[in-house]
């Protein structure tokens, strides 16, 4: 290897890292002029920033009109309400329990108390039982003569002049069962009575 070409490789390689070097710095030149920009959009953009803090900012007429539509703190039993006396604002699951389905048995003198009921007066599908009657179920609707057995009239408490509803025989009770088979016999009985009678009559 001779003088002329280690010089020669030595040029190239000298070249080849100025060329490289040439590069790097047109990347460093162009870092540093979007670093100023930047800089300067941070430094003028700052003097337009609102330094106000947010419990001193105004509210908008309409943000101040729709607050104050919303409901304020919620209190159990005030404004609003709780299920069978539990509190619905915990968090926690609320069950429930299903209660004893009771029919209640009604005390009453002469019907009274089905005719003019005392406040409040009774829904449709209400139930009472009357003693040696049977099951009684309200209805809003006059569908049955009122025979003061099995449909019975009831009046407004504060107007007895007003019907508001009917109590009408849903399931007769044993005993007026058995009394309506002993009514149909003796007038059955009766009626033959009556044929034979006027038969023997007859043949007289």
């Amino acid at each position: 290897m001779t003088i002329e070409t280690e010089v020669a490789t030595l040029t190239t390689s000298t070249t080849a890292l100025l060329n490289a070097v040439a590069a790097q710095q047109i990347t460093v030149d162009a870092a540093v002029v979007t670093f100023t920009a930047s800089i300067n959009t941070i430094n003028n953009e700052l003097n337009n920033v609102d330094n106000t803090s947010d419990a001193d900012k105004p509210v908008s007429t309409a943000t101040a009109t729709s607050i104050a539509t919303k409901q304020p703190t919620l209190v159990d039993g005030d404004n609003i309400s709780t299920i069978n006396g539990v509190s619905i604002l915990g968090g926690s699951p609320l069950v429930i329990a299903r209660g004893q389905v009771e029919i209640p048995v009604l005390s009453y003198e002469n019907r009274a108390d089905l005719r003019t009921p005392v406040l409040p007066v009774p829904l449709t599908g209400d139930v009472v039982i009357i003693t040696h009657l049977g099951h009684f179920q309200y209805t809003t609707t006059f569908e049955f003569f009122d025979d003061d057995e099995m449909a019975i009239q009831a009046v407004d408490p504060n107007d007895p002049a007003t019907p508001i509803g009917q109590w009408v025989m849903a399931l007769p009770a044993f005993e007026w069962s058995e009394a309506q088979k002993m009514f149909k016999h003796a007038d059955t009985w009766e009626r033959w009575e009556d044929i034979d009678r006027d038969g023997h009559s007859g043949h007289e």
